[in-house]
């Protein structure tokens, strides 16, 4: 399965991916959007991916702290190799609305690369990698757990 997009909103996830089988030549996309909380370490992904895409553009560093990953669109090139595009909000003072930042296209260098880039540092590639494998947990189940101190007082609740 390859993730082609993931976006995380409002408690949201949607993920475009495919499935192709090479032998028979079909490719099969899918977007897959749900609603259940994804696992912490999903959240803490996009958190870490929405500072290292400010870091990757050089934004002053007080965005930082306002910023929010909303999605990651991925293509696959030759060889395998990744290339990202992050979208992020950054609450600003004195807007009613966040600035939306797109970073530019960058990629993975390839066995046949020299010095056609741009091309991922390892920081921002770090973190885009480890979104790609928590999107892929979540499409395959992977969700929060749930406290089991609440699902026990659910049927509780439910009499009263």
């Amino acid at each position: 399965m390859r993730i082609h997009k993931v976006k995380f909103s409002k408690g949201t996830v949607t993920a475009i991916c495919s499935d192709q089988n090479v032998e028979k030549r079909v490719s099969r996309e899918t977007t897959f959007t749900c609603e259940q909380e994804p696992r912490p370490e999903f959240v803490q992904a996009f958190d870490g991916l929405a500072k290292a895409a400010m870091h990757e553009i050089d934004a002053p560093k007080d965005w930082r702290d306002h910023v929010t990953c909303t999605g990651a669109s991925f293509s696959w090139g030759e060889g395998d190799t990744l290339g990202i595009v992050v979208t992020c909000l950054v609450d600003l003072d004195n807007f009613q609305s966040p600035l939306v930042i797109n970073t530019p296209f960058k990629r993975q260098s390839g066995p046949n690369d020299m010095a056609n880039g741009p091309f991922l540092d390892g920081a921002f590639e770090k973190a885009a990698l480890i979104v790609l494998d928590e999107a892929v947990a979540y499409v395959k189940g992977a969700r929060a757990q749930l406290d089991l101190e609440d699902m026990l007082r659910a049927p509780e609740a439910q009499a009263a």
